[in-house]
């Protein structure tokens, strides 16, 4: 009897310890959510072999709106971290260096369109002020002042935009190819199956 009593305890300890364990699998693995808002069509790829084959053809030549993700939660992930992820540390401090390029440049425009917009803006306010205290009718006048002034935000809205475009981090602007994106998923996954399998 008191033996019955261990085996039940022992199997509820097994219990409790596996109930919501994540396998290793899905721990690590990565993906690519693609979205064909047009067709209404929407997959999680994993592995080409997941697919039946027509959808695994329709996926190659079609190139969607796409998300990398990774994880039992699909965490977005943009591309740095997903080369990160896969061991591709060397690409990813490529393309790490062309951000940091890319925003330099972008400050820099930032510090010239920003005073540039502003004499720009004010010249043209000052034309307008001036023409209005002549009683100058004359439309050219008003007309020149509007599109210094115009042309004075347009140029700081056009800095700002491109210096905050290369901060923030946007999942679906990627470096690498799509292409690129499911072959280097696929072969990731399908190792990581074999060792999750091992384990």
């Amino acid at each position: 009897m008191l033996n019955k009593y261990i085996i039940v305890l022992i199997l509820y300890a097994i219990c409790i310890y596996g109930y919501g364990q994540v396998p290793c699998y899905d721990t690590s693995k990565v993906g690519a959510i693609l979205e064909y808002s047009k067709l209404n069509k929407r997959f999680l790829f994993e592995r080409f072999e997941l697919l039946s084959t027509a959808d695994a053809n329709f996926i190659r030549s079609h190139e969607p709106i796409w998300i990398l993700v990774r994880g039992v939660k699909n965490e977005p992930i943009d591309d740095i971290t997903f080369l990160n992820k896969v061991g591709m540390e060397r690409e990813a401090r490529i393309l790490e260096k062309e951000d940091i390029e890319l925003l330099k440049r972008k400050a820099m425009q930032l510090t010239i369109s920003l005073p540039l917009g502003i004499a720009l803006g004010s010249a043209g306010g000052w034309w307008i002020y001036n023409a209005k205290s002549k009683g100058s009718k004359e439309t050219l006048e008003y007309a020149c002042g509007t599109l210094m002034v115009l042309s004075g935000i347009g140029i700081i809205y056009s800095g700002l935009i491109g210096y905050i475009n290369a901060k923030k981090t946007d999942p679906t602007r990627h470096k690498i190819t799509y292409i690129q994106a499911l072959e280097i998923i696929d072969r990731y996954n399908k190792l990581l199956q074999i060792r999750c399998t091992k384990k």
